[in-house]
């Protein structure tokens, strides 16, 4: 199992977010986070992999 450390707590607000990821060749990689009230933008340049869980998934238990 994984052990994830928070590094920079309390940078983006808490808040609900809609979440669009821009990947490309060219681009990297981009998530953008929005809210009613804030939009922050997360670029991470060229990345060699990416993992991601939907919460969906997460939650639903019958997937275990």
């Amino acid at each position: 199992m994984e052990k994830w450390k928070e590094v920079f707590g309390g940078i983006i607000p808490k808040a609900v977010y809609q979440v669009q990821l821009i990947n490309g060749e060219k681009q990297g990689l981009t998530i953008k986070l929005s809210s009613s009230q804030t939009c922050v933008m997360i670029n991470f340049g060229m990345v060699q992999a990416v993992r991601m869980l939907d919460e969906g998934f997460r939650t639903n238990k019958s997937n275990f």
